[in-house]
Formats: C-alpha cells, structure tokens, sequence
C-alpha cells in the first residue's frame, strides 16, 4: 500500500514539473508570424476598397534645368513673371509675382499645340483650369497630372514672333492676368483677346 502510494505521488511530481516547465523539451513552437509579400508579389486577397498611394507625374520628361519664365506684358515696367503662389503644391492658384529666379516661377512645356504646362519646383503638377470649368474668371492653379483636358494649352503667336498668348486646348478662353498686371494678381481664364493682360513672352 504505501508502495502504490509513493508512485502516486512521483506521477504528480512529473506532471507538475512538465506544466512549469513548459512540457516536453522538444515540443512543437508556436507558428511564425506570416512573412511580408516580397516585392511584386500577388496578394491572392486584395482589398477591393484599398486607395492607389502613388500620383501619376504627368507626361512631360523633367530637364536638367528648367528654361523658361512667363512673362506677362510688363507696360508698367515691373519685372513681373507667372509664379506659384507661395510655391505651394496641388490646388495652390497662380499669380503674377516680382521674378526671383525661385523655381515656382520657372516651367516646362511638351511642344505648341495640346501640351501639358510644369512648375519646376514640382513636376507632379501641371497648369490647370480648376474644377475642369471654363467660366470666365475660372482660377488657373497648378493641379497633380492626371491627363484632363483642362490641363491641355495650345500656345499661339497672334501678335507675332516674340509674343505668345497661352489657349486652353479646345476653348475660346486663355492665361489672363485678372484686373490688369500688377503684383499679386490672380490668374484666371477670360476670351481670348487682344488685351496686353493675355499677351506672355517666354
């Protein structure tokens, strides 16, 4: 009896020193957590709500310098250039500024005719009619790329060699300085005309 006893007693001194002990010495580890998708790989369940995080950069090819300012017709003899207010990014409204040589105040362009017009303090953006509209007095801003055709501009040469008067492709509206040119004036679109408001110089 006292035999059967002790043996009782040894099986649940083992057992109490496997359930401390965290159980046999080879026992299986958790499983690892899942390793991150390498890069390219498919997610076999994509979210069908998820958001693209990248913006598309537009279609004009970035130079190693920028060329050219817009100049309005400066008949009041201000050093006057076509400038990203603040040097601000998507949805910032342009103005006529004093030129400082700032890159919010330099630009690139594709070619004369449907072409896309860049700030080359950031070449994700490009010259835009805002909201798509063309109401007279609609702000021109500078918007990210996306391909609209509100971002399209015919450049033309009424006036001659030297001149040049900024058409948002398709319309009968173009580049305006509102109110005249003077510092700080807003762009916006007006009819195209003969004003010397419209009138640019690159």
């Amino acid at each position: 009896m006292r035999q059967a006893i002790r043996r009782l007693v040894l099986a649940a001194g083992l057992v109490t020193f496997l359930v401390v002990n965290g159980g046999a010495a080879h026992a299986d580890p958790l499983p690892a957590s899942p390793s991150p998708s390498a890069p390219g790989s498919t997610d076999p369940t994509p979210d069908p709500t998820a958001e693209p995080t990248s913006e598309p950069t537009g279609e004009v090819t970035a130079q190693a310098n920028c060329p050219f300012g817009i100049w309005p017709n400066n008949g009041n003899g201000q050093s006057l250039v076509l400038d990203v207010d603040r040097a601000g990014g998507s949805g910032s409204k342009t103005i006529v500024w004093t030129w400082n040589g700032g890159a919010n105040q330099r630009w690139e362009h594709g070619g004369q005719t449907n072409t896309t017009i860049v700030p080359c303090h950031n070449r994700s953006l490009c010259l835009d009619a805002a909201g798509g509209q063309t109401a007279n007095g609609t702000w021109v801003i500078v918007y990210r790329c996306n391909g609209g055709w509100n971002q399209r501009w015919d450049l033309e040469h009424p006036w001659g060699a030297g001149w040049v008067r900024f058409r948002l492709h398709g319309t009968s509206k173009c580049l305006n300085v509102n109110g005249g040119i003077a510092r700080g004036h807003n762009v916006i679109l007006w009819p195209c005309n003969n004003e010397v408001n419209e009138r640019w110089t690159n």
